[in-house]
């Protein structure tokens, strides 16, 4: 794997790593493993933590598949909403709930504004944020 894969690959598993850790762990100086992080900082879209919604008190994940885009802004004032993309013709949102009756109130909500909508429940996450192009280098 090139230099700068490997260091996105670590940064992406712990951003918090010290620079001396990942250098030691990559075979690099300081200096040059500083110099890498500089140039891959172009790939980097924000620095940011990925949040444990469970240890939160959310423990219920669900995924909406929205056909009606006309209700994006009463989505994106939602205070469960995670994440929300647009597609080509819909909308596909990520909520986090306390509970399953929590769940149950918001799809009641979606009901009564006439909003067509299918519903998926995580069940288990496998794999997020591990994306890592072969062109980086």
């Amino acid at each position: 794997m090139k230099k700068q894969a490997e260091i996105l690959c670590e940064l992406r598993k712990n951003a918090r790593i010290k620079l001396t850790e990942l250098a030691a762990m990559l075979g690099l100086s300081i200096s040059a493993l500083h110099y890498q992080v500089k140039q891959i900082a172009m790939y980097v879209k924000r620095w940011s933590c990925l949040l444990n919604p469970e240890k939160l008190g959310y423990p219920v994940c669900s995924f909406f598949v929205i056909e009606d885009v006309e209700v994006t802004d009463n989505l994106l004032n939602s205070p469960y909403l995670n994440s929300i993309l647009q597609t080509s013709n819909e909308l596909i949102a990520e909520f986090w709930f306390n509970n399953v009756r929590q769940l149950n109130r918001f799809e009641e909500y979606l009901h009564k504004m006439n909003v067509r909508f299918s519903r998926f429940i995580v069940v288990e996450e496998l794999k997020r944020e591990s994306f890592i192009p072969d062109n980086v280098d």
